[in-house]
């Protein structure tokens, strides 16, 4: 697993790579960057073990930490707010960008309800909108001591259970192995933080539907939420009716993680119960690359295939930004949308990838208003 620090602002943790790590060195250095960004800070401030005060963090010219971190520790942050960038003077091209996008937007609430919020998904520059947070079960499916959202997660996990389980038993969908309830998590497949930056209605997804779920280990819960692992529909199962999607490893470096250090990670200084890590064992993520199956049984209730198709491309994109998608992963190829959604969802993404501009007639006829 490489190296992180998790650093915590107003008691919400973030988790940061640690660069150029060296052990006998003090440990690894941060981006200045991603950090700052990621904390919306202009200057960052951590308070080290055993001291009273915030300490400042100074960057060198080539934009990463003096001080050296060591991997697995947490620190409380604060520092100044950063502003917002002063507004530009608008060009002539910048204007008639934003007549059209204003044009469409109309076009949109008058003829295309479904898709009201397809005007923020329509410039290829907002690839960012897509990338999830550093921890982002903690920001949406993080255990709670508020009592409503806890039992708004347990009937979440009851209606997946009914629709895709059998007996009182539970299991890992994935992985196939009957699991203490504490090291299950109903994940959603289209996730809650990017539905609430207004996407949910986009492509015709309910977020909290069972059909927007899966029961999994929280071991794969956090590969998923993290676009480490992606799943692509197999032609057919081996009933009727079922659908069967393949894991596929997005990411290099999780290759050699164990499941079970991925598990610990997810669950912090908590212990993980004896049968969680005797299921686990010493398997990596390697080990299960693109030879386990998420299986749907026959069922009035299936599930959003477009959710996997989104996922995937995302996925796709910021492993490929990065230098870390697998070698001689075809993602595009392996797709197989068999939803009008789905399909619908693979187009608008091959738009961002090749638009210079912004064609809103191809858009338009791109995306009817369909449901999945």
């Amino acid at each position: 697993m490489p190296p992180f620090v998790t650093l915590r602002k107003g008691g919400v943790p973030y988790d940061f790579l640690l660069y150029e790590y060296d052990e006998a060195k003090g440990g690894g250095r941060l981006n200045k960057s991603s950090t700052l960004e990621e904390l919306e800070l202009a200057t960052l401030k951590l308070k080290y073990e055993g001291r009273a005060r915030f300490v400042p963090v100074s960057f060198d010219t080539d934009g990463y930490s003096r001080e050296r971190i060591m991997d697995g520790t947490t620190y409380d942050v604060s520092g100044r707010a950063a502003q917002p960038p002063a507004a530009q003077p608008e060009g002539v091209l910048l204007t008639q960008v934003k007549q059209a996008l204003s044009q469409l937007q109309m076009n949109i609430v008058s003829e295309l309800a479904p898709i009201k919020n397809f005007i923020s998904l329509s410039s290829p520059q907002l690839w960012g909108a897509f990338k999830p947070p550093s921890n982002p079960s903690s920001v949406t499916d993080a255990p709670s001591q508020d009592k409503q959202k806890q039992q708004r997660q347990d009937n979440f996990f009851q209606s997946i259970k009914q629709a895709y389980m059998r007996g009182s038993q539970l299991q890992c969908m994935l992985l196939g192995v009957d699991l203490p309830r504490s090291a299950l998590t109903a994940g959603h497949l289209f996730p809650k933080w990017l539905a609430r930056k207004g996407y949910e209605p986009v492509f015709g997804f309910e977020v909290d539907s069972n059909r927007n779920g899966v029961i999994w280990c929280t071991a794969i819960e956090r590969a998923w939420d993290e676009q480490l692992v992606s799943f692509f529909l197999q032609p057919e199962g081996d009933k009727p009716g079922e659908q069967v999607y393949i894991m596929r490893v997005m990411h290099k470096d999780l290759m050699q993680v164990k499941l079970v250090d991925l598990a610990q990670k997810a669950v912090g200084k908590q212990r993980l119960s004896q049968q969680y890590m005797e299921a686990l064992s010493s398997q990596t993520f390697q080990d299960l690359d693109g030879k386990v199956h998420l299986k749907f049984p026959p069922s009035d209730t299936r599930p959003y295939q477009g959710a996997f198709v989104w996922q995937a491309l995302a996925a796709e994109h910021f492993a490929s930004q990065a230098g870390k998608l697998p070698d001689g992963l075809e993602v595009r190829a392996m797709l197989v949308p068999q939803s009008p959604v789905a399909e619908r969802i693979q187009i608008y993404f091959n738009s961002m990838d090749g638009a210079g501009s912004l064609n809103m007639n191809q858009h338009l006829a791109s995306f009817p208003p369909i449901d999945e």
